[in-house]
């Protein structure tokens, strides 16, 4: 009798085992959190992918040109949290260009700034002398340095923009061919700020790639008014590179005598004239007028 209950005991304690175990797998676990694959030369920190540069301090202009090659932008740091994320990775006593931004509670780097030696200006003039550009540090503080001053920096990937976002940039721009542009007549800038306001309408300074584009672009514009597009020379006299590339060799249709190298470094601009729609090379501490292409 003893050994009959044994065996019913037995028997119990195994199917309880049983059925809990096919419970356990049965039940639908969270999905674990995957790392994020980024590609190139980009990594993941939070949501996002960046590249940080950690060894080769360069100017502003020269930053936002490698961060285009490499398929992204300086980054565009949206809140503390990104802030904190991306501060653990960079260099002690060292700061890092990124695209202007204003953090409530982290500005100013402190009164013990580290500035690297041997920082000098551009040698092609004094194009940025007055450009005062967001840093970053270690310390997840936010401040400024000029733009011809040597920093490291961080690029963020460019994304993809979703539909919603596509729908939101547009309604700021036209489309003219098969691209979508914001054509501004009525306030001229200097170079600078013309490229912050296109970034913060969803789009980058015009670059027109081909004679069907600047033809296409011709049919709106102003008849001698100068349009600034995303060529300049600012880092190497004669030199015509694309801000939203980082390469040279682009499209160009110069005007004749063009370009004019009389005043050194300069922007590019585009003309609508009599005889036709050609680009100029003009000096570049003056505002002019500008053109911003939709980034869909």
């Amino acid at each position: 009798m003893k050994f009959e209950i044994l065996i019913i005991l037995i028997v119990i304690i195994v199917v309880s085992s049983s059925t809990s175990l096919g419970t356990y797998l049965r039940t639908p676990r969270a999905p674990q959190p995957q790392q994020r694959i980024c590609g190139g030369n980009f990594t993941a920190i939070g949501s996002k992918c960046y590249y940080i540069e950690k060894d080769n301090a360069q100017e502003w202009l020269s930053a936002i040109y490698q961060c285009s090659r490499m398929g992204g932008h300086l980054a565009s740091i949206e809140s503390v949290q990104e802030l904190d994320a991306i501060s653990k990775e960079l260099k002690s006593n060292s700061e890092y260009f990124v695209e202007k931004t204003y953090i409530p509670g982290r500005h100013g780097l402190g009164e013990n700034r580290q500035i690297e030696p041997g920082l000098q200006k551009n040698i092609t003039g004094t194009w940025n002398y007055s450009y005062e550009c967001t840093v970053i540090n270690s310390s997840g503080r936010t401040g400024t340095a000029m733009g011809y001053l040597n920093r490291l920096f961080v690029c963020e990937k460019n994304e993809e923009p979703t539909q919603e976002q596509k729908q939101n940039i547009i309604k700021y721009y036209k489309k003219i061919g098969e691209k979508y542009y914001y054509i501004e007549n009525s306030d001229p800038a200097q170079w600078n700020i013309a490229f912050h306001v296109c970034k913060d309408w969803g789009g980058h300074l015009a670059t027109p790639r081909n004679e069907l584009e600047l033809i296409n672009l011709s049919k709106i514009l102003e008849p001698g008014i100068q349009y600034l597009i995303d060529l300049n020379d600012y880092l190497e006299e004669g030199q015509f590179m694309s801000v939203t590339t980082g390469l040279k060799n682009n499209y160009v249709s110069w005007a004749a005598g063009e370009p004019n190298m009389e005043f050194g470094v300069g922007n590019v601009v585009i003309e609508k004239t009599e005889l036709g729609t050609y680009m100029r090379h003009v000096p570049h501490q003056y505002p002019y007028s500008y053109i911003c292409e939709a980034s869909i």
